[in-house]
């Protein structure tokens, strides 16, 4: 369960264009609407570090079964998003980012 909510957090954050900050994003993925949705639950409950760590352990296993396995297809969905990556790196949360992204681009208006 864990693992694909931390390639849903990814691939919401490879998108931020959609959504002007993470409380604009639908409140589904199997989150109760009390819990706040999945990028308050990246930012706030699990850490977006402990994401990218997770992202990056299970995605390593996965290739590693994949080139055992002719059968099984490539995992692209446990990259990490750039967005998440820049987050961590910069050891801020998604709605910090945003919010930064949101003000340069108005300052350019």
């Amino acid at each position: 369960m864990v693992e694909t909510q931390y390639t849903t957090i990814s691939r919401l954050c490879l998108h931020p264009k959609n959504y002007q900050l993470p409380n604009d994003l639908p409140r589904r993925y199997g989150f109760p609407p009390y819990k706040g949705g999945p990028m308050h639950w990246a930012d706030n409950i699990v850490g977006l570090d402990n994401i990218l760590a997770g992202l990056k352990k299970y995605g390593k296993e996965r290739t590693e079964l994949v080139s055992k396995n002719k059968n099984y297809r490539p995992v692209s969905y446990w990259e990490p998003s750039k967005l998440l990556e820049e987050c961590v790196s910069k050891g801020k949360s998604l709605t910090q980012v945003w919010k930064e992204r949101e003000k340069a681009s108005m300052s350019k208006m």
